[in-house]
């Protein structure tokens, strides 16, 4: 075996076994989440989860360290954190862009246990020797303070120890050591494997920021890429990573090897050494490494460097420095010094000297290196430099690298003494950056971290070094910065990795028999498996009438007899088994057998004995004997209970026999004989209610001669035959219906049991049907038996209208038939378990089917629940599916039933219209019965409470929504936009509907507002532990104005800016006291980080009026505030502003109180939000704050979302305390904290409160970390009453009625019709005493249309007053029908002025009742960007690599797939202060900071050569075609549009209409997009409106509301350049479509008609010319390019306007699902035409694939693949020459790497050989990893091989290259004529295919006159006909195609 191959096996069996740190358990416990909830701010969008920017996977628990953070969860990565490490300066959670934060106290040094010192060594035998006396990795191993890495150039392996002692580090590098023996397999030596680069890669991939790397080898280089060299020496430069190469001389090879430049290279750019050996070899280097890591453990960095161009720079003379060069041999290098220095460490080649202070001058000279190599000075306590770059002048630090032919401005950060350096005038650039141009003057920027900002222009790819000196000019410092290549811009910054905001994620969709176990638990109904039940009183009479045991059992004419056909012979074998239990009072007795005749014997012995008559005087409970027997029995049993006894039942006697009842599915028949006593209502009551939840009848009999009445008639059909139908009603009712039954032309019976109002008997019912033949028979007691039969079969209504109003009524249809088929229903439960019940707030059940004859696409399952207002009352209808992989139960719907209603009663009813057959089944939702009280309500004091939806005495007065009113029927009449059982559904479509929620749930910063005089009594003396979030200080209360001091991601930072004050020391403030904490506040709501943040305000007077202008500002931030007070007591003013911050007081006492607060509270819960792989991200809710007057228990909401799931709950008792045995954690003043830790959500906590002192006022808050998160926002409803407009607002306004919509997950859609079960709020006025208002409770409405986004809505109707202080917010919504999630939020009231008469509106937009913002502005105050690219993020834009500016509408124009906005001037290098913000085209003066409205800056950030022309506006509006049926044509539609909008620019104001013949069409009024994808996005929402509609289409209907909408819309669109209606379509006009006259008022628009047929097809012919009547102007097209150019030159103005290239024809293999590898001949080219001829076969053979390029996270998991694998192309490539065969993967695809191969081989031919060919055999077959697809038969597997030369064959070769798995073939493209077929290895390979060799192969690639006509065109055609697809075949639907658009993501 392979000794390198059986080294990696052995070391993966090794790291499989060792310690847990080599354990990764992400994928396992990830793909077994609940999808139902998305993290972080993502949502889920047709059962997946669509993820925020900053995340991925499959629930978006992965989370994305941008601009090069290191992932602190990253597999078997030593340095174990809960967050992203980021490269120095990038301050966001994420390591996102943040907007500028003032202050400058960040420092950017990391600690030790946060960087890694990692060793990558070429570990062969020789070097194996040499380090005998002196071994690296040892020495590395010393150093225990860090992680440590280790890769000895193994591939996929490497060892990652964490900061352990150095024994334990040496065991596990000993057990990890295997030497390279560079020998081959049978001992002979050959040549060491070479150093892959790949490993140096994959070792600085996990080096976090500030970290060092050796490299040492004395071997050359494998596998450089540049791609892999960009990757290496970006990521090292982002992250400050030093790199630096040993090189040994002991293997033969040498030193100056060319591979060796790159590492020489990579160790210059990163500012590490190169070291070449001496000519005598020994190991020098063991020394060296331990001079260079003793230095950098102390401290000391590199921090100046002397080029060739820069040979003196300033230094500090007052330390010691150390000072590297690279020399020529024998050489020392030159100093401007006065002591000659120290050589500390040497070779031949390259010294390191120490010189010490005073020794050097001040102007330091260094010189005399080897050209083209630096010098580098080592220092600590320095100066030191970080740099950045940004894209405009509000954001802090956008990228780590820059990008190439951009001009992104250099942002510097400079500490000294580890201590940040303030700006200062005069700093200066030195020197010519080799791929960077500088100005030479530094700018302020004051506001920013970075606090130094330089105009900056990448002129080409690579490393530079920028030196800058001071403005004293006494001191310098280096850095180095990176110019990337815009593709890997690109790919890095806008994550072509599997990491986009749109795409779709479907991995997560179990298999039906995984998730449900196929309903193993409960067997169906088989025929003859029933059991027969009779259950009576063994009693006799002297009066045989009367007598009990002789009517039933004992007489020859008795009921035992007259059961023997029925039972035993209609229809044959129904029964297994016979019971009869008889009763004597009390106790009774179970007489069974198989066989009906030994059943009869055993009934007739025992009843010899029977009693005497019954007392009748005394009750006898039944419950026992019936539940007894019920349980006795088989599944699916017939039970008869004859009752001639006094029976007693109460109510939990019933519930106990519905139980039993329902879980064996049995149906009961009871039948009162009333020889003895009437039955009056109670008890019959009671009867009738068990029989009619069962599917059997109650009756009472006068006597046993009416009980063999009905026997005779009416006993045979209830057993023989099944229910098809029923119907039930409690309440009086004039007749009942049996609805949308599928009949047969046979006979059936139909049942009636009822009785009217006075309880008297019978009342006659008939059927109004005139198709359905009907007879009646007798009637006996309540009992009415008709058979009907229909003229032809069919679906039937059968209305059945009684002669008077029945009281109780109860209708089931049977069918009479012999069949032996058989349906049965069953439940899967949310446990998994399969049931015949279901439960009351037990969660969802989904129905499962059994049937012995298969259902079509046709069937349908209904769900209707019987209430007294509706016997039939809708609750479901939906199409039966088959579940694959299931035995019994092959049937379900796409529904998860919960029962709303305890005790109430249901119908699941089936249709299988392939036999015309329907089945129903009555189900009841066990639960207790609600008393009396109707629609969910219960007794409480005598009295019906009733849910929110109901009122009246009874609850039976629906309380109807929206303008609806209650009818005399107890309903509701609903204005007509609105619909439901209570007005609760609005209809109307929506617009302006966002993409995705904003929720801005994730407590994600941290600001704390401290004043000076507070921090006298105490201050911060600890770290309180709080790490990777953005942590903001401002301090005030002196004499110095509110400021930042602090801006940091580790608390640990702040001990010195919250130190304790000495009093004397704090000078007095001449402020107000109210301004001054008010200010501050102010300003830290101005200059919050993220969405949502947590306020710590500590103050030593609260007793201040809550200040207006603070309650503005935060109506338009999500922020908690929490407030801490030294004044002892909490004043009134104190109370109003925590509660409107959401919180309860603190009063301080103590010099400690703040620490803890600290400690116990505001580090635990950031460390309870903190990122934890494998769970999903947590988030902060307050469940409820309160005013506490007594004892007071508070119920926690159960959760069962999550098996795994823990939840953490604070609880905050001011004046009070918790009584329940929870352990306080911490008292702060009279405020007690408790933290209840990992409780489990789905057990129920409770806690009870308590006042300290009695007589008091205490306040509680109670505080969950847990899973529940809901996006709301406001709007004005005006136009808008019903809750279309989607544009909403963080804010409500003053003196305006408010819309609110909310979004809220998890959620489940539950009971659709009854807003009961939808969210609902509770909302109280804070007064400014600090106290509430008392609640009041709004109901939701929900939105019906598919295409809204948001789910509810509701008006509020408050901030009416001027001196409102705000609203306390308890949002209460459905996790399912018996769990409920509260979430409590505060509302402030949105002003657009200030107390000074100041304009809220921040400079973009206009005061108004609200802000009217500008057209590129939008949120509440106009401070939210609409950003041209990129996406928002809070009040900046984060742009993609090419553009920049406030909005990202200014491009560099590096790319062509995306064009910038209106703005389109180009960035300029000058000094120009011309501003980056295009808000107005006037404006010319810097737009300010987001920081402080009225801070400017003068700074130049991307200027530009000119101020942006006037923006010009044009108009569109596209009516779509809705009724064509084919989704290719409807899909290329919409990429028309979209592509057409981006053409123009985005000037277009946009309508989007259908063509429906139905008044509320879906359409999208006029309105502006941000770019082409939002208009893309609309696809789906209008593919869902897509119809079949008889009433066809209607184009003047579309015209008129065009008309409408250009009216109300004209004010925006102003002389506009164009005007145009485009009618894109399937198919012609209607005939009566009056179109001409619709125009009216449309005169200005150009109109024309595009006409798209299906992929490859040409259009009808008759529709074109039928478009004539819209416009002349006609075009038929087969794609969207077509359609563009016609729209094109349909517009005017468009000479400017410039196409993109046509895009390739789409190949049958886009649809292809196959895993595609190509085999690359790399050997000696004989000739160019050859390699150019490789070169276009490979860049163009893979676009016709709908190819999964990198997808290496989806392919770590385990079978089954996702869907996202269908219909999708994995392709690698790997090549061969010589004897080399490079290793391929899919996981991440290696195609695009082997394009561009740089090795070719030193022959013209592969060196054959068995282990050659071998080895490429085990690549083809290779299936280690998942995406491989290699054992999956739907999966073509296409090897493609691309031989220069023939092969010679044998016939091990042969049966190496074989394919050994199914589907899978080879295709061969030669380089070269085939002539000798029968001696050609590539020939012969193809012969066992089974279409024979000449098929498989394709004609000579290197003569071909065109490449893609004449090889790659057929060789699409024959893979797809080999895979069995038409090459015609259609491409996948548009959403399927953009499933990878990988272009929408930025950062």
């Amino acid at each position: 075996m392979n000794l390198k191959l059986l080294l990696s096996l052995l070391f993966i069996v090794w790291r499989s076994t060792s310690a847990d740190e080599f354990t990764n358990h992400w994928r396992a416990t990830e793909d077994v989440a609940n999808v139902q909830f998305c993290s972080h701010d993502s949502y889920n969008k047709d059962g997946s989860c669509v993820c925020d920017v900053d995340y991925t996977g499959n629930f978006c628990l992965n989370r994305k360290c941008r601009s090069f953070g290191f992932d602190g969860y990253l597999s078997n990565n030593p340095v174990k954190v809960d967050r992203c490490i980021c490269p120095p300066g990038f301050l966001g959670r994420n390591c996102e862009p943040v907007s500028c934060v003032s202050g400058k106290s960040q420092v950017y040094s990391s600690l030790k246990t946060e960087k890694t010192i990692s060793l990558l060594a070429s570990y062969n035998v020789k070097l194996q020797k040499i380090w005998e006396n002196g071994d690296i990795g040892q020495l590395i191993c010393n150093k225990t303070d860090y992680a440590r890495n280790f890769n000895y150039n193994y591939e996929k392996a490497a060892l990652y120890t964490k900061n352990e002692n150095s024994s334990s580090c040496v065991a596990k590098l000993n057990q990890y050591l295997t030497a390279d023996s560079c020998t081959d397999d049978d001992e002979k030596p050959i040549a060491c494997i070479p150093l892959d680069i790949n490993n140096l890669n994959s070792i600085v991939q996990y080096s976090p920021p500030n970290s060092i790397v050796f490299v040492v080898t004395n071997m050359a280089v494998s596998s450089i890429t540049g791609d892999i060299v960009e990757d290496i020496i970006a990521t090292s430069i982002a992250r400050r990573i030093q790199i630096n190469v040993l090189v040994y001389n002991n293997t033969g090879f040498q030193a100056d090897d060319p591979s060796l430049a790159t590492l020489s290279n990579i160790a210059a750019a990163t500012l590490g050494q190169y070291i070449l050996p001496s000519i005598e070899n020994d190991n020098e280097q063991y020394a060296i490494v331990n001079a260079l890591l003793e230095n950098w453990d102390q401290g000391y960095q590199p921090t100046k460097v002397f080029t060739g161009g820069i040979k003196t720079l300033p230094v500090d003379t007052s330390k010691d420095i150390y000072v590297a060069a690279q020399l020529s041999y024998g050489q020392n290098a030159f100093f401007s010094v006065d002591l000659p220095p120290t050589v500390v460490q040497k070779t031949d080649f390259w010294k390191l000297y120490k010189l010490t202070a005073g020794s050097y001058h001040p102007q330091l000279s260094a010189s005399n290196q080897i050209s083209d190599t630096p010098i580098i000075v080592y220092t600590t306590g320095d100066l030191v430099a970080y740099s950045a770059f940004t894209s405009d002048d509000v954001v802090d630090s956008a990228f780590s690298v820059s990008v190439n032919q951009t001009s992104y401005s250099m942002v510097v950060k400079l500490e000294s003494e580890n201590a940040p350096v303030d700006y200062e005038e005069g700093y200066r650039t030195i020197g010519n950056p080799s791929s960077i141009s500088l100005d030479t003057t530094f700018h302020n920027r004051a506001f920013c971290q970075f606090n130094f900002i330089v105009n900056a222009n990448c002129k080409s790819v690579g490393a530079s070094v920028v030196t800058m000196i001071t403005a004293n000019n006494r001191n310098s410092v280096s850095f180095p910065v990176y110019c990337a290549s815009f593709s890997y811009a690109k790919k890095i910054y806008n994550n072509f990795a599997a990491e986009t905001q749109n795409m779709r994620q479907l991995e997560f969709e179990q298999s039906f028999s995984k998730d449900f176990a196929c309903g193993s638990d409960i067997a169906p109904e088989k025929t003859g498996e029933r059991s027969f039940i009779i259950v009576a009183e063994n009693s006799n009479d002297t009066n045989v009438t009367k007598s009990s045991v002789d009517n039933l059992f004992r007489n020859k004419n008795s009921f035992f007899y007259q059961l023997i056909d029925p039972l035993t012979l209609v229809p044959s074998s129904r029964y297994s088994n016979f019971l009869a239990v008889l009763t004597n009072g009390e106790t009774y007795q179970n007489k069974t057998h198989t066989d009906y005749g030994k059943f009869m014997t055993k009934v007739l012995n025992y009843t010899n004995t029977s009693s005497s008559e019954a007392d009748v005087s005394v009750p006898i409970s039944v419950k026992d004997m019936l539940v007894d027997a019920i349980e006795v029995g088989s599944l699916y049993s017939d039970i008869l209970f004859v009752v001639n006894f006094n029976v007693s039942m109460s109510a939990n006697d019933s519930l106990a026999i519905k139980t039993a009842l329902g879980t064996k599915r049995s149906k009961l028949f009871v039948l009162f004989v009333q020889s003895y006593t009437q039955y009056g209502s109670d008890v019959y009551q009671y009867m009738n209610d068990l029989a009619i939840a069962s599917g059997g009848i109650a009756v009472r009999l006068d006597n046993y001669d009416e009980l063999h009445t009905f026997f005779t008639l009416y006993f045979p059909t209830l057993i023989a035959n099944d229910i098809v139908a029923k119907a039930y009603s409690s309440d009086t009712k004039p007749g009942i219906a049996l609805n949308n039954v599928y009949l047969q032309e046979q006979k059936y019976y139909l049942l009636l049991t009822y009785e009217d109002s006075s309880e008297d008997g019978p009342v006659n019912g008939t059927i109004q049907n005139g198709n359905i033949s009907v007879a009646s028979t007798q009637t006996i007691g309540e009992l009415q038996l008709l058979t009907i039969q229909p003229q032809s079969a069919g679906v039937y209504n059968i209305p059945i209208r009684f002669a008077t109003p029945a009281k109780i009524s109860n209708a089931i249809l049977y069918a009479t038939t012999d069949s032996t088929d058989i349906i049965s229903l069953s439940f899967v439960d949310k446990d998994g378990k399969n049931r015949n019940d279901v439960e009351y707030q037990y969660g969802a059940f989904r129905p499962v089917i059994y049937s012995t004859t298969p259902f079509n696409s046709s069937s349908q399952i209904s769900i209707t629940y019987s209430d007294p207002a509706n016997p039939a009352k809708p609750i479901y209808n939906g199409s039966i599916i088959p579940v694959e992989g299931c035995e019994e139960f092959k049937w379900t719907t796409n529904y998860d039933w919960i029962c709303s209603v305890s005790g109430g009663l249901y119908h699941v009813k089936i249709d299988s219209p392939s036999n015309s057959v329907t089945r129903t089944f009555p189900i009841t939702c066990l639960g207790p019965d609600a008393g009396g009280c109707l629609n969910g309500g219960y007794k409480k004091g005598g009295v019906c409470s009733c849910p929110l939806e109901w009122s009246g005495n009874s609850c039976q007065t629906p309380n109807c929504l929206n303008g609806g009113t209650v009818t005399t029927a107890d309903t509701c009449a609903c204005n007509p936009a609105f619909t439901g059982s209570f007005c609760e559904s609005s209809v109307s479509a929506c617009n302006n509907v966002p993409s995705q929620p904003d929720y801005r749930s994730d407590l994600s910063s941290l600001t704390i507002v401290a004043d000076v005089k507070a921090l006298v009594t105490g201050g911060l003396t600890d770290d309180f532990g709080v790490t990777g979030v953005p942590i903001t200080v401002i301090l005030y209360g002196d004499d110095i104005s509110p400021r930042i001091v602090e801006s940091t991601t580790n608390s640990m930072h702040l001990l010195d800016a919250l130190k304790n004050r000495n009093s004397t020391a704090v000078s007095p403030s001449t402020s107000p006291a109210d301004s001054d904490m008010y200010a501050a506040l102010k300003l830290a709501l101005d200059n919050q980080l993220t969405n949502r943040a947590l306020f710590v305000v500590y103050t030593s007077n609260a007793d201040v009026s809550v200040n207006s202008d603070f309650l503005i500002r935060l109506a338009t931030r999500r922020a908690e505030v929490r407030v801490l007070s030294v004044a002892g007591t909490e004043s009134q003013n104190s109370l109003a502003l925590s509660l409107v911050g959401n919180g309860i007081p603190f009063a301080v006492k103590g010099s400690t109180n703040f620490q803890k607060y600290m400690t116990v509270y505001v580090g635990p819960l950031f460390q309870s939000l903190g990122y934890t792989a494998n769970k999903p991200q947590r988030v902060f809710n307050v469940f409820k704050t309160d005013v506490l007057n007594g004892s007071t228990t508070v119920t926690f909401p159960t959760d069962s979302t999550f098996d795994n799931a823990r939840v953490d709950a604070f609880v905050h008792v001011y004046n009070g305390r918790v009584d329940s045995g929870i352990p306080q954690v911490c008292q702060i003043g009279n405020t007690n904290i408790y933290h209840i830790k990992d409780y489990d959500p789905k057990e129920k906590q409770t806690i009870q409160l308590n006042l300290l002192t009695v007589n008091t006022v205490g306040y509680y808050a109670i505080e969950l970390v847990g899973y529940s998160k809901t996006a709301y926002g406001f709007n004005e409803p005006k136009d808008n009453p019903n809750g279309a407009n989607e544009m909403v607002n963080s804010g409500v306004s003053f003196n305006e009625v408010n819309l609110l919509h909310i979004y809220s997950t998890p959620f489940d859609e539950i009971a659709p019709s009854n807003p009961g079960n939808f969210p609902y709020l509770s909302i109280r006025e804070i007064l400014g005493n600090g106290t509430l208002s008392a609640p009041t409770t709004l109901l939701f409405t929900r939105k019906n249309s598919t295409g809204c986004f948001f789910k509810y809505f509701t008006t509020l109707d408050v901030c009416s007053q001027s001196g409102t202080v705000g609203y306390q917010v308890q949002l209460t919504t459905r996790a399912s029908a018996t769990e409920n999630r509260q979430q409590q939020f505060s509302l402030t009231c949105f002003k657009t002025n200030y107390q000074d008469g100041s304009t809220v509106s921040q400079g973009h937009g206009s005061p108004n009742k609200d802000c009217d913002c500008d057209s590129n502005w939008g949120g509440i105050d106009c401070t939210e960007p609409v950003c041209a690219n990129g996406v928002r993020d809070m009040s900046i834009c984060r742009c993609p690599v090419d553009f920049y500016g406030l909005r990202c509408e200014k491009s560099f124009g590096l790319t062509s797939t995306t064009t910038a906005g209106p703005s389109t001037s180009a960035a300029s290098t000058s000094s120009s202060t011309q501003p980056a913000s295009s808000s107005s085209p006037s404006q010319t003066t810097n737009s300010a900071s987001s920081s402080s409205p009225s801070q400017t800056t003068t700074s130049s950030v991307l200027s530009t050569t000119s101020t942006p022309a006037q923006q010009e506006v044009r108009a569109v509006a596209f009516i779509i075609d809705m009724l064509g049926n084919d989704d290719y044509a409807f899909n290329q539609t919409f990429m028309s549009m979209a592509q057409y909008y981006k053409l123009f620019k985005y000037t277009h104001y946009v309508m989007i209409i259908g063509n429906l013949n139905v008044a509320n069409e879906m359409s999208i009024t006029f309105q502006q997009y941000p770019n082409e994808t939002s208009i893309l996005a609309k696809n789906d929402i209008f593919f869902s409106y897509r119809s079949t509609e008889t009433g066809g289409s209607n184009v003047s209907l579309a015209l008129t509301k065009i008309q409408q909408s250009y009216a109300g819309t004209k004010t925006k669109i102003q002389s506009p350049v164009s005007l145009n209606i485009f009618y894109l379509t399937q198919i012609g006009l209607k005939d009566d479509d009056d179109v001409n006259t619709a125009f009216a008022g449309l005169e200005d628009f150009q109109r024309a008609s595009i006409v798209y047929s299906p992929f490859a097809k040409d259009a009808d012919p008759a529709v074109p010319g039928n478009l004539t009547r819209f416009s002349p102007n006609v075009t038929s097209t087969r794609d969207y390019y077509g359609g563009l150019v016609a729209m094109k030159n349909e517009t005017s103005a468009n000479a400017d306007v410039v196409l993109p290239d046509k895009p390739p024809t789409a190949s049958c293999v886009y649809s292809l699902q196959s895993n595609v590898r190509v085999a690359i001949d790399r050997s000696l080219p004989s000739s160019a035409d050859i390699e150019t001829a490789l070169s276009s076969f490979l860049s163009k053979f893979k676009v016709g694939f709908n190819f999964i390029e990198n997808d290496e996270a989806r392919c770590a998991s385990e079978d089954p693949l996702p869907k996202f694998y269908n219909g999708r192309t994995a392709m690698t490539a790997f090549p061969y020459y010589d004897t080399y065969v490079q290793s391929s993967k899919f996981c991440p695809s290696q195609y695009a790497a082997m394009q561009s191969f740089p090795i070719t081989g030193a022959n013209p031919t592969p060196t054959y050989s068995d282990k050659l060919v071998r080895t490429i055999g085990k690549q083809i077959n290779s299936s280690s990893c998942v995406c491989n697809r290699y054992a999956d038969a739907k999966t073509i597997k296409v090897v493609v091989w691309l031989p220069r030369s023939s092969g010679q064959v044998t016939t091990n070769y042969l049966n190496y290259l074989k394919l050994g798995t199914d589907n899978a073939y080879h295709f061969v493209v030669p380089f070269y004529d085939v002539t000798d077929k029968d001696n050609d290895l590539y020939y012969q390979i193809l012969a066992s295919q089974p279409k024979g060799a000449d098929y498989y192969l394709l004609p000579n690639a290197a003569t071909a006159t065109d490449i893609q006509k004449d090889v790659i065109d057929i060789l699409y055609d024959k893979i797809c006909q080999t895979a069995g697809v038409d090459p015609t075949a259609v491409p996948p639907l548009l959403s399927a195609i953009n499933t990878e658009n990988r272009n929408q993501v930025d950062y």
